[in-house]
């Protein structure tokens, strides 16, 4: 904006109305000045008489007049059509001629003659002997024209508009009038036009006394004016600078806008059907606002809000102590509802503003609100105050001030009734603020007084008053109502709750450095979360549910170690220190829900270690039973926090006024017999029982299935293997092309140990770790880890009879038996705190440790080495053992071996367990084998896995 406008504008606001327009004589008139040709007659109240019109030019008509009261230039090319550049020129007689030419279209004012001369008794011969004039092409006969003084004072300066016309009857005029045709009380049959009348002049006779006698007809003066032109130079220059008050139809904006006025950003300005005395009054949804010209403007974040907060001026932070130097008195823009209280109503006019601009900067807008503020001074009676007061001849208007060394929006207020001027200011409309926020999961932290430093999150025991957020001490990634996620840029970025999808706010924006709000000057900052979980999130997701079996654990106050189990009849209660009843989950149906559809809410239903299945009872008591029946029971675990459950039977993933008010039911205990049951409830979930699903305890040793593996150090590449002496060591693969070892000398096969549990638990799982495996007929033979020589265990060749843990020793055949086995049967115990390491121990409780890169035997956990027992693929050849042509082919429900005929063929699952166990008759024969992982053993080949389908 430049200074000249800005000088303009305060200098127009300060005196608060727009005067009258300046004259200008004739003879002040030069070339190349642009002027208003005005006809300035006003005569009586009745509907027929011509008002004052400015000479307009309008596209086919070329010229017609306009009323000045209805014709309100909006715009730089509104005033240039009715604003015509002035030529001067002296003629023949020594006086002056004018032309005039259109600043906007370039038409010039040349009128012909009319055929007759005017006959001016009544309206009705006037009409009859006057041309509806039209343009022509200018010549100097018709285009310049001599302006005469209507009268010998010419106070008014206004004049007639004429030129001489020569014919051979004689000389006469051709005059320019305003004209308006009524009927005599019916409907206007024209409009007002431009009407060219041509009268008698007698030899000598002027200009103005051969018009007189059309002039001064009383019939004539009402309907028509020839006399009362005026040529004001000024009033081009007034009417650019006009303050036009603004339509909702002149806003044409879009529905989120900003200005750059500080605090009024990213709104919806509302149209106000009408202000009054505190009461406001919207436009319903089917009418027509185009002509409104006050509003309310809606922050972004209150759009669809019942009752929503507008922006208003903020008188609580007036302060009387803090006057600016200029005696203006700072305040910032707040957001307050619709008062209805008559005591208080009044100040709703601080939330209705009229906008009006400056003709020719429509982008520069003066905001005036239709009440304000007033200074009241101090009294011997009474403090000074602030009151408010009516705004209606817009005294005062949105401008900007300095308190406390900040620059506000401000007002000019009243003292003493006497105006304080101010640094008046014209803002503008820009497009909404957007913040620059990377795509991302966040929470949200108030830093507002009253709730700083708690998060913004969505709450089923929030209210539809406050749009179900809560502010609260802590939050947690695992609770999505506390997330929120940002996706897009600029005015396609989305701020929605990763829970429910719901927005945030239809727009947020900065408020300061690190600080963002949503409109309703409410700021809060923002806390990235950098670690996020998909999937079950909200509803635990028991992975691989078909593996997994807990007990559920009811959290109440009134003791631990509370679990649900059966009490009576096979009815489902709780005990104290009762476990026992396991339930194995099965998926019953999976949700996927929340901001794109990433988040996974699953149902389940149960069965024991039985098979019998979770039910109810026409009673509604949950039961374990041989049949689902007609009853069923599915619920989902919905996060409580701290690793607690609700057990929900329908899960939510809507909005959240429609979880709020969605039933739900809940797994609870009778408080009268300790019974489980589903309870229903709606909206908070506060009261409802709790559970934690505690599985079994972890298992203390490793399980693994016969096949090959790599035993590897914990956290090293260091692999264990059988070195050129068989003893035992650690190696690993290097790029050295002169190395001895590569990828398969690492690859060990494992297999089950101790088919006869003896005295050893079941659940002690113990295995033969072996180099060089193959079965021949009904052994397993090999290099097995076991034997020890001073320095180093060792790897020994030998055979393990089929199903027995016997072990032949190859080199001296003597059979190993029950203890004499126990060096060669090894467990691997987990490492505490290590997840997945594990240490080899072999049944005579010694662990294996490494010593300058031998592993040697020590009974103390503390010096064993740590390892990871990690599944490899099978070596294509191995030590001593012949590599054949047979190939192993999984399919469908078989295995087929080709190029084995004659030879012996085990194979076993994954737990161990022979499945197969035959001779070959044929180089291409398929044996039937369960779905999954086997292993198989050809007579004479290293074994082999394969995954039947």
């Amino acid at each position: 904006m430049n200074k000249k406008f800005s000088t303009l504008l305060a200098g127009v606001l300060l005196v608060g109305s727009v005067g009258a327009f300046a004259q200008t004589a004739p003879d002040e008139l030069k070339t190349g000045d642009v002027v208003l040709v005005k006809n300035s007659v006003t005569q009586g109240t009745q509907g027929d008489h011509p008002w004052p019109t400015y000479l307009k030019a309008k596209g086919e008509k070329g010229i017609v007049p306009v009323e000045q009261s209805s014709f309100k230039p909006a715009t730089t090319a509104d005033i240039d059509s009715i604003s015509w550049k002035v030529t001067v020129r002296e003629n023949a007689g020594g006086l002056k001629d004018y032309a005039f030419e259109n600043v906007a279209t370039g038409v010039k004012l040349a009128y012909d003659a009319p055929a007759k001369t005017v006959n001016y008794a009544g309206y009705t011969e006037i009409k009859a002997s006057t041309d509806s004039a039209k343009v022509v092409t200018a010549t100097d006969a018709n285009a310049w024209w001599s302006l005469d003084a209507y009268d010998d004072t010419n106070v008014t300066k206004m004049y007639t508009l004429a030129y001489r016309y020569t014919t051979e009857a004689g000389d006469s005029i051709v005059a320019l009038g305003s004209y308006r045709w009524y009927n005599q009380g019916q409907n206007p049959l024209d409009d007002y036009m431009v009407r060219s009348a041509r009268l008698a002049k007698a030899k000598n006779q002027s200009m103005r006394d051969a018009l007189a006698g059309l002039v001064g007809a009383t019939a004539t003066i009402q309907i028509a004016s020839f006399a009362h032109w005026q040529l004001d130079k000024d009033g081009v220059e007034t009417l650019k600078n006009t303050l036009i008050n603004m339509t909702y139809a002149d806003l044409k904006l879009p529905v989120i806008q900003s200005t750059n006025i500080p605090g009024l950003a990213n709104f919806q300005v509302v149209p106000v059907k009408s202000y009054a005395s505190g009461d406001i009054t919207f436009y319903g949804a089917a009418e027509n606002a185009d002509a409104a010209t006050q509003f309310a403007f809606l922050p972004a974040s209150q759009i669809g809000v019942e009752n929503p907060e507008y922006f208003t001026i903020d008188t609580t932070r007036y302060r009387l102590e803090s006057v600016h130097q200029d005696n203006v008195f700072g305040y910032g823009l707040g957001t307050d509802t619709i008062i209805t209280k008559a005591a208080t109503k009044e100040r709703n006019g601080l939330k209705v503003f009229s906008m009006s601009y400056l003709v020719g900067y429509p982008d520069s807008v003066t905001f005036t609100p239709v009440a304000a503020v007033e200074y009241v001074p101090a009294t011997t009676a009474a403090a000074a105050t602030f009151k408010i007061v009516d705004n209606a001849l817009g005294a005062t208007v949105l401008g900007a001030a300095v308190l406390d060394d900040k620059e506000l929006v401000s007002t000019v207020v009243k003292d003493n009734n006497a105006r304080k001027e101010g640094t008046l200011m014209p803002y503008a409309f820009e497009a909404p603020v957007y913040p620059e926020i990377a795509e991302g999961y966040y929470f949200f932290q108030s830093t507002n007084k009253a709730t700083a430093d708690k998060y913004i999150v969505n709450s089923l025991c929030g209210t539809a008053t406050n749009s179900y957020r809560e502010f609260v001490d802590e939050v947690s990634a695992d609770n999505s109502y506390n997330v929120w996620v940002v996706e897009g840029e600029g005015k396609d970025m989305t701020i929605k709750n990763r829970y429910t999808g719901e927005d945030f706010s239809l727009i947020l924006f900065e408020a300061g450095e690190g600080l963002y709000t949503t409109g309703k000057l409410d700021t809060f900052k923002i806390e990235a979360i950098e670690d996020i979980k998909k999937g079950g999130v909200d509803y635990y997701q028991i992975e691989t549910p078909e593996y997994k079996k807990f007990a559920l654990s009811l959290v109440n106050g009134i003791g631990e170690n509370i679990y649900v189990t059966t009490v009576a009849d096979s009815v489902l209660g709780v005990k104290v220190d009762d476990a026992s009843l396991l339930l194995y989950p099965t998926v019953k149906e999976t949700k996927k829900y929340g901001v794109n559809d990433e988040l996974v809410a699953e149902t389940y239903t149960f069965k024991t270690k039985d098979g019998k299945v979770l039910t109810r009872n026409a009673k509604g008591q949950l039961i374990i039973d041989e049949e689902e029946g007609a009853y069923p029971v599915i619920f989902a675990f919905k996060n409580a926090g701290n690793g607690e459950y609700f057990a929900v039977y329908n899960v939510l993933t809507g909005t959240m006024a429609s979880q709020t008010t969605q039933t739900v039911w809940y797994l609870n205990a009778q408080a009268t017999d300790n019974y489980m049951q589903y309870v229903s409830g709606v909206g908070c979930p506060e009261g409802q029982d709790r559970f934690t699903l505690e599985a079994p305890a972890a298992p203390k040793y490793l399980t693994v299935a016969p096949g090959h593996y790599t035993i590897k150090t914990d956290g090293r590449e260091d692999m264990l293997t059988m070195g050129a002496d068989s003893a035992a060591i650690f190696r690993r693969i290097t790029s050295d092309l002169k190395s001895d070892y590569n990828k398969e000398s690492f690859a060990l096969w494992i297999d089950t140990a101790k088919f006869d549990a003896g005295e050893t638990p079941l659940n002690v799982p113990t295995y033969f770790i072996m180099k060089g495996a193959a079965y021949e007929e009904d052994t397993l033979a090999g290099n097995f880890l076991g034997a020890y020589r001073t320095d180093s265990v060792m790897f020994v060749e030998a055979k393990r009879v089929a199903t027995k843990d016997t072990l032949v020793i190859a080199s001296t055949e003597k059979a190993l038996k029950n203890d004499a086995v126990k060096p060669y049967q090894f467990k691997f115990p987990f490492v505490d705190g290590e997840e997945g390491a594990v240490y080899v121990q072999n049944e005579n409780n010694q662990y294996l440790r490494i010593i300058n890169e031998y592993v040697t035997l020590t009974s103390k956990e503390e010096e064993a080495i740590a390892v990871n027992v990690v599944t490899t693929e099978a070596p294509t050849a191995n030590e001593g053992v012949e590599v054949s042509e047979v190939k192993v082919i999984a399919g469908e429900g078989q295995v087929t071996i080709a190029s084995a005929a004659g030879k012996k063929v085990v194979i076993s699952n994954i737990l161990g367990q022979v499945v197969a166990n035959t001779v070959l008759t044929s180089d291409n024969a398929a044996i039937a084998a369960p779905q999954g992982v086997v292993v198989v053993a050809v007579e004479g080949e290293e074994a082999v896995k394969a995954i039947v389908k």
